[in-house]
């Protein structure tokens, strides 16, 4: 094997992730964990080329130019400084879901996904620690380590969620490639899953992991939207919501995990999305994809009517709901070595 063999095989490993490989590995082997007999429906849902349609939108790209990088590039004849704008965008990098049962993704083609990682996961819980998976408002009992604590059951939601590379993520880069005189790359892999409730059971389940911070214990610590009319707050991290409006508090659990999947070192079973900002709920922009596809982005918490018409309580898919999250990017293209940065 020469070096550039070499090379191309230490590349490609440290790009796939311990997370990849049991994913990539159970597609391959599904059957053997949750049979799919031939004609099963995977029920209805949202399809990838729902989200490639909705991947079209400009208006969620919120590019400018923030100020220029002075650069050091070198040649033959010595060295110069020379400068490069730099620019701030959006990405559509991650299609999350927020769903009532495990493994029913409303993201049909993620179901491939979802459903084998569920199985193996009920199948360790139960024979190791005795739980088995539920979910579902009104079909599971909130444990009493949560730290939720206002008393109203009736109220008290449970979802699952799950963080996908968006696969047509490439495709749009190659768009903007096009179309914007100066575009930032992205990290995240398409079809990568760095966040699944199912595999993270215990920590979103009891919310036990979440007692180490300090906002789990303050009731108005981090709101997702104005504190007078707050949806629900960001700690604790877990799949149990207090909220009246389901589509709400499928809102919230996807802030709450792309929280998690976004920072580092987090007390959950995750994968990290690399190359992006941590997720902050006042402005992060999501945009919606299920059950009703829109063209526009907007921060979770800040429309107080958001609930109507997005309110999925009927059909196959029932408490399944999908979202694109643009996270924002920021970048110094060009050649040389990055000096400094200067704003606007």
């Amino acid at each position: 094997m020469n070096h550039c063999e070499r090379m191309s095989i230490q590349a490609w490993g440290e790009k796939i992730s311990p997370l990849s490989l049991v994913t990539a590995y159970l597609l391959l082997f599904a059957p053997s964990f949750l049979p799919l007999p031939v004609g099963t429906s995977l029920g209805a849902g949202f399809t990838s080329s729902e989200i490639a349609q909705s991947t079209r939108s400009v208006d969620c790209v919120n590019w400018r130019i923030k100020g220029i990088c002075l650069r050091l590039k070198c040649g033959f004849f010595g060295c110069k400084v020379i400068s490069v704008p730099w620019v701030e965008h959006r990405l559509p990098d991650l299609v999350v879901s927020s769903y009532n049962q495990p493994g029913e993704n409303p993201w049909v083609e993620a179901k491939l996904i979802s459903r084998p990682l569920t199985a193996v996961a009920s199948s360790l819980t139960q024979s190791r620690v005795g739980i088995a998976i539920g979910g579902a408002h009104g079909s599971t009992t909130k444990p009493a380590s949560s730290l939720e604590r206002r008393p109203s059951i009736e109220n008290l939601r449970f979802k699952e969620v799950s963080i996908i590379g968006n696969p047509i993520g490439q495709k749009f880069l190659n768009w903007a490639n096009q179309t914007f005189p100066v575009f930032c790359p992205s990290e995240v892999v398409p079809m990568q899953p760095y966040f699944q409730s199912e595999m993270d059971l215990l920590a979103w389940r009891s919310g036990l992991t979440e007692q180490l911070y300090p906002d789990s214990w303050n009731p108005g610590s981090r709101p997702i939207g104005p504190a007078h009319q707050s949806w629900a707050n960001i700690y604790p991290r877990q799949g149990y919501v207090h909220q009246h409006h389901d589509v709400l508090a499928g809102a919230v659990a996807a802030q709450r995990a792309v929280d998690i999947a976004t920072r580092a070192d987090q007390p959950h079973i995750y994968q990290q999305v690399p190359g992006i900002r941590s997720s902050h709920e006042q402005t992060d922009q999501w945009q919606m994809l299920h059950p009703r596809l829109e063209q526009r982005c907007e921060s979770f918490g800040q429309d107080p009517y958001y609930w109507k018409g997005r309110e999925n309580n009927s059909g196959d898919s029932e408490g399944g709901y999908g979202w694109v999250y643009w996270p924002l990017h920021d970048c110094c293209p060009g050649p040389g070595w990055l000096i400094s940065r200067i704003a606007f």
